[in-house]
């Protein structure tokens, strides 16, 4: 379930030409562990699906509201490239907690492959993706 999780993560929310390139490295713990390390300056967000929180809007009450208003649900899966919260399934906003302004480029999935939140390790590099699956 959390390799169909992340798969979905990646397959929804990357660029068309990459997104294969990071579904092979999650199949083995070297390919995982290069694609965590890529998190921090990761720079294959397709920005059809994916878009940034204006900086007014940065903080973790508002990221929150804003995701719950999309339907995520109180526990989200984490990938990131702090080895302390990669892999965990967490409450969404003590997830938000640990990676709002922590410097670590950490997707948080709330629905797989339809809601997640982007934050690299810039200031200001924050994204909310979303995408509507049809299969509904």
């Amino acid at each position: 379930m959390v390799m169909d999780t992340e798969k979905a993560l990646f397959q929804a929310f990357t660029l068309p030409a990459r997104k294969w390139h990071y579904i092979e490295l999650l199949d083995t713990r070297r390919g995982r562990e290069k694609l965590r390390g890529s998190l921090d300056h990761f720079h294959d967000l397709d920005p059809l699906f994916c878009w940034k929180v204006r900086p007014s809007q940065q903080n973790r009450a508002y990221i929150l509201r804003f995701l719950e208003s999309f339907g995520a649900p109180p526990v989200c899966h984490l990938v990131s490239s702090n080895s302390n919260l990669d892999g965990r399934e967490m409450l969404l906003a003590d997830a938000l907690a640990h990676v709002v302004g922590s410097g670590y480029g950490t997707f948080i999935s709330c629905i797989p492959g339809e809601l997640a939140y982007f934050e690299g390790e810039e200031p200001n590099e924050r994204y909310i993706c979303r995408r509507e699956l049809d299969a509904k």
